[in-house]
């Protein structure tokens, strides 16, 4: 009969705590129903609770009477173009030339902006 070393016994004792953690953690689970020969009952797991509603803060919009959006009322003219040909143009233009120096630089591949054109997320 071989020996049992020291290695042997730091294995079974490594063991016992890794079985003793999983018999723990199963003892929280919920347990199924018990199945038995014949018709299956119907199991339905108790329903969850429903979340907490998210805590207040200071955050985020409120419509408040400092709002210039809130304050005033929609006109006509809101509907036409906020911005003219020529802002256009150079918002396009600055966008392009920002993109050719990522190109070129390495933190952009053009397969993956070829790809975003051809699949819009609409």
């Amino acid at each position: 009969m071989p020996a049992i070393t020291s290695l042997d016994r730091d294995r079974a004792v490594a063991l016992r705590r890794h079985f003793v953690r999983l018999m723990l953690q199963d003892m929280y689970r919920e347990k199924p129903p018990v199945s038995l020969p014949g018709r299956p009952s119907m199991y339905s797991p108790r329903p969850k609770p429903p979340p907490p509603p998210p805590a207040k803060t200071g955050y985020g919009p409120r419509p408040d009477a400092y709002s210039k959006l809130a304050a005033t009322k929609p006109v006509a003219e809101d509907a036409l173009w906020c911005w003219t040909r020529a802002q256009l143009i150079r918002m396009d233009n600055r966008f392009r030339e920002r993109l050719l120096r990522a190109f070129e630089r390495g933190k952009e591949s053009r397969e993956a902006a070829a790809n975003r054109i051809a699949t819009p997320l609409w």
